[in-house]
């Protein structure tokens, strides 16, 4: 709002303030017309003429015009009073419009600064939103990450249960089939001073050494051993010891045993042999140091020397029923 007043108020205020002026300004000129001076007025020696009784009664009438002039001065006075307190009213009113313009303004400022610090919080939330959205695509990429690594893993692990499986299924079968090749020889080796013996020489034949090839050939000629006992022929059982004596000795002999050692391992096994062979078949096992007896052991004597011992011993002595020797032991002196 402006602080000047109205166009129409301005017109109003000059009209009350020129219509009084105007109406003194008539009277006055009334009053000139009705008292003349004396030295202008004509001395009255007969009856008025006719134009002064018209002016008579123009004056008596102008009076009364005066009287009704006056009372519609005061009437137009009262109603400027009362205009002039409209007037005042509509001061008032102007200058509370004035003050509540100035509130209005005033809160507009303040509005217009929430409205900026309103901009300024939405201008944060849609960064946060876009960190938010950027936070929730990453999540997704990780998540889809995740998804394959889970398949992933999962594929792993049906691929090692799958080998997992096999793996059960190769060592069922391979302890099936180690018991089945362990059925193949014989009882005794379980025996407590034999049982690392044949736990060695079962681990021996599973590896592609040379040592795997001479333990290979031992459990061969001790499986050959178990089944020629079920032959009724005894010269069978006595041509698989010969074998087993051999293949023996020279499985020790890889595994660095020295003669004597060798010799004590080929006894404890011979003992057990013979007394599961017993009326059938015996076993001798010559000592290293011990003396030379072309009956039971097959050398080569050495030249001139007469009392020869035994220096390696390469297989035993297998005797028959009666004691025969059926097959001499391979020494060398």
């Amino acid at each position: 709002m402006q602080n000047t007043l109205p166009d129409r108020l301005r017109e109003l205020l000059y009209q009350l303030t020129r219509v009084p002026v105007q109406i003194e300004q008539e009277i006055e000129s009334l009053l000139a017309l009705q008292t003349p001076p004396a030295a202008s007025m004509p001395v009255l020696t007969s009856a008025p003429a006719p134009n002064v009784l018209k002016a008579e009664e123009d004056l008596t009438q102008l009076w009364q015009e005066i009287d009704q002039a006056k009372a519609e001065l005061q009437r137009l006075n009262a109603k400027n009073q009362e205009q002039a307190a409209d007037l005042e009213r509509w001061e008032d009113d102007i200058a509370k419009a004035i003050l509540q313009n100035q509130r209005l303004a005033a809160d507009a400022a303040t509005a217009e600064v929430q409205i900026h610090r309103f901009k300024e919080q939405e201008s944060q939330i849609l960064d946060y939103f876009a960190q938010y959205e950027a936070a929730v695509e990453q999540a997704g990429r990780v998540q889809k990450e995740l998804d394959i690594r889970e398949r992933k893993v999962s594929e792993n692990e049906t691929e090692l249960a799958q080998r997992e499986h096999s793996f059960n299924e190769r060592a069922a079968l391979q302890d099936g089939t180690r018991r089945w090749l362990e059925r193949l020889l014989p009882t005794w080796l379980e025996e407590e001073g034999i049982a690392p013996w044949k736990d060695a020489m079962m681990e021996d034949a599973k590896h592609l050494t040379t040592s795997s090839t001479t333990a290979g050939l031992l459990f061969f000629t001790l499986s050959l051993y178990t089944y020629a006992q079920r032959d009724t022929d005894a010269r069978a059982v006595a041509d698989a010891l010969r074998d087993v004596g051999r293949r023996l000795f020279a499985w020790l002999k890889e595994r660095n045993l020295g003669d004597y050692e060798a010799s004590v391992v080929a006894q404890a096994m011979a003992e057990q042999i013979n007394r599961e062979c017993s009326g059938r078949c015996e076993l001798e096992v010559p000592v290293p140091g011990s003396a030379a007896q072309t009956q039971t052991m097959l050398y080569q004597p050495r030249p001139g020397v007469s009392a020869q011992s035994v220096l390696t011993v390469q297989s035993w002595c297998v005797r028959g029923a009666k004691r025969e020797v059926i097959h001499r032991a391979s020494i060398t002196v």
